[in-house]
């Protein structure tokens, strides 16, 4: 839990997972309730997904879970993916809607009502590592890949187009502020930003970081404010306005490799970055506080 009037960081309790998590995605549709929930879908080296309920203090068992295993021998059947999950987004303007990237191959879209199967992208040729879906078109999903390419799909109709980056795609993220736009973040440091009506054709290409770009996020209210997080261990904040990037600060945060980068959606300027350190593993970062005595940053936006 944060205080951002206190600036105060603490856990409330925790939740005790059966296998290391490779992607979670908080989401507020809840099956089992006519309400809206609290519960986040973790996903593993396992292909089954688990939802857990994260206002249950001490739970044991995940509030439900997407797919199951196949056995010829009992005969039944397999639901879901064929092997670890790597990514998952929740479509917030269709509530029931679960987006699951996987080493298997495949992007499968998940009914939450039913817990079932919607549909299943195809034409990845290797593993699928990042999503994110539209800020404002509920039926189009931004897909990453370590084929080197970001790819945009109609889920409506199934049909995709793709973009070639330098290197396998870490992280993709829409610009809500220019919604025809897209960040592509790859394992070789680049930072890409493609727009989706030109095929093939990239706007610009930077080189952000020394090593690979494991954690991105803008800003939910202020245009152009982009914060990147590397296995360099380091944060940069960028200024994307004009279509000309510009690095404002660059940070050590000491939380070891950066694996993840967030916004908070009611504080434009505050940012959670986790990393690998044991001893301080996550920093919640004002920008504008953090870019004391680096030029041009706290009047920059």
């Amino acid at each position: 839990m944060y205080n951002d009037d206190e600036d105060a960081l603490y856990v409330h309790h925790d939740v005790i997972l059966p296998s290391y998590p490779m992607a979670m995605e908080w989401l507020s549709f809840d099956p089992s309730e006519s309400s809206k929930g609290n519960l986040v879908a973790v996903g593993s080296m396992s292909p089954i997904i688990d939802v857990w309920d994260i206002d249950v203090i001490d739970t044991l068992e995940p509030a439900f879970s997407l797919g199951q295993k196949g056995s010829k021998k009992k005969k039944v059947a397999r639901v879901g993916h064929r092997d670890a999950v790597l990514s998952l987004a929740w479509n917030a303007q269709v509530g029931h809607l679960l987006a699951s990237g996987s080493v298997d191959q495949n992007v499968l879209l998940w009914d939450l009502r039913q817990g079932s199967v919607a549909r299943t992208l195809k034409g990845h040729t290797e593993k699928v590592q990042a999503l994110d879906w539209h800020p404002f078109e509920s039926h189009v999903l931004l897909t990453g890949c370590c084929d080197e390419n970001a790819r945009v799909y109609d889920c409506n109709s199934g049909t995709c187009k793709s973009w070639k980056v330098n290197g396998e795609v870490e992280k993709v993220l829409w610009n809500r502020f220019n919604p025809y736009q897209f960040l592509v973040a790859t394992e070789q440091g680049y930072v890409h930003m493609v727009d989706a009506r030109q095929d093939g054709k990239h706007l610009w290409t930077l080189s952000a970081h020394s090593e690979g770009i494991n954690g991105i996020s803008m800003s939910s209210q202020c245009p152009g404010l982009l914060l990147t997080g590397s296995s360099d261990k380091t944060v940069k904040v960028w200024d994307l306005q004009n279509n000309q990037p510009s690095c404002l600060m660059e940070k050590d945060l000491k939380v070891g490799m950066v694996h993840a980068v967030d916004n908070c959606p009611d504080a434009p300027f505050v940012f959670a970055v986790g990393g690998d350190n044991p001893s301080h593993n996550m920093h919640v970062m004002d920008v504008r506080e953090s870019s004391a005595g680096t030029s041009g940053c706290p009047n920059k936006f």
